[in-house]
């Protein structure tokens, strides 16, 4: 297990929703009493936080309002080893940025990182949960993580990696991996009020040609799922760093599910499909 770490400094961003449309901001401060956000009512752990499942995000209700797509954010503090700040949130959505984590990754490690001591987290047991074709089981571990998906889009088919993190090898290897869909799926989206704010500009969008745009890795897929993974998990109170995960054909509501099974308890779950 390793040290309680914070950031040595507040940073911000600001922009766009990928769902909403919105404009967001999004700043993280320094803190010492784990990972914590910020809404109208007041000053929450994030570990106690109520998860809304939803079909292309993860998101936390308060009892003031709903935060949606937070899982970009929590990858990179998780990627970084970053066990302690406070996040405060302004709009619907944390901005969608890039559509990775990246630029939450380097300002956060711009801001310096600060060790606090002390283990964040006891050890967990194991936590396997299965829903229909998704499979994901975590163990206690030192951040090795494999993932593999299967699409039957020809652009995407089959990928799959495993990967021994360190903070160097999230930021370099894993954040840089956009959000990804399908072009033939983008009305349907925007119809049901999904994907409002999505461009070529923060989506890896694959038509029946391939990409739109030029991919950063040749299997961005999979690591953007790496990175969705590392960021479900954060709402456990666990450290990615303590944890060894496996997981087939992962999507967010799995994901939390054992995020919710790690944390102990019913509490903490709601579902907004």
């Amino acid at each position: 297990m390793g040290d309680r770490c914070t950031i040595g400094k507040s940073v911000a961003w600001r922009g766009t929703g990928v769902h909403t449309g919105e404009t967001c901001a999004a700043t993280v401060h320094p803190g010492a009493s784990g990972l914590q956000v910020t809404s109208g009512s007041g000053l929450h752990p994030l570990r106690s936080a109520n998860i809304v499942d939803v079909a292309r995000c993860t998101g936390l209700r308060f009892e003031d309002g709903t935060i949606l797509t937070v899982e970009h954010l929590l990858s990179a503090l998780n990627g970084l080893g970053i066990t302690d700040a406070v996040l405060e949130i302004h709009g619907p959505e944390v901005p969608i940025l890039d559509g990775s984590a990246l630029p939450f990754a380097q300002a956060l490690r711009e801001a310096g990182l600060e060790r606090l001591g002390g283990q964040a987290c006891p050890q967990i047991e194991p936590v396997e949960v299965v829903t229909g074709s998704s499979r994901v089981r975590v163990e206690p571990g030192t951040g090795s993580v494999a993932v593999s998906i299967s699409y039957e889009h020809e652009a995407i088919g089959s990928q799959s990696l495993s990967i021994a993190l360190t903070p160097e090898v999230y930021l370099h290897e894993v954040a840089p991996a956009r959000t990804f869909g399908l072009l033939e799926d983008a009305e349907r989206l925007r119809a049901l009020g999904q994907a409002l704010g999505a461009s070529l500009d923060n989506t890896l969008v694959f038509s029946t040609d391939g990409p739109l745009t030029q991919p950063r890795f040749p299997d961005e897929p999979v690591r953007h799922k790496v990175l969705d993974v590392i960021g479900d998990l954060t709402l456990s109170g666990h450290s990615i760093y303590d944890l060894s995960v496996r997981a087939e054909r992962p999507g967010h509501a799995v994901n939390v599910e054992v995020a919710r099974r790690l944390r102990g308890g019913d509490k903490g779950r709601e579902d907004g499909y």
